[in-house]
């Protein structure tokens, strides 16, 4: 990448504008802007991205599958799974579930 970082002081309500970004990374963080799609990214928004990045590196490290990087339509059913809260489904858990599944 190569692009200077700037040290940056995020309050609760602030806002960091996409072309403070290195140009590569424009359309990713347009995705990343909310509906209202006004080209900043809201202390919200970059909370939920880095959650989501932290539990799906978690995830990974772990073998488990991230709850909240599927569709929410699924997100329910795989929480049922989830014994231990964490977030994850490890696969222990999902073993267990086959189980339970196949015995019913």
């Amino acid at each position: 990448m190569g692009a200077e970082v700037q040290a940056v002081d995020i309050k609760p309500n602030a806002a960091l504008h996409i072309s403070q970004f290195p140009e590569d990374l424009h359309p990713l963080l347009k995705e990343i802007d909310g509906p209202e799609g006004n080209g900043y990214l809201e202390a919200d928004e970059l909370t939920e991205v880095f959650s989501m990045y932290c539990q799906m590196k978690k995830a990974h490290k772990d073998g488990s599958i991230s709850i909240a990087a599927l569709p929410k339509e699924l997100q329910p059913t795989l929480k049922v799974f989830d014994v231990d809260g964490d977030g994850c489904v490890a696969p222990l858990e999902l073993a267990r579930a086959a189980e339970l599944y196949k015995d019913s």
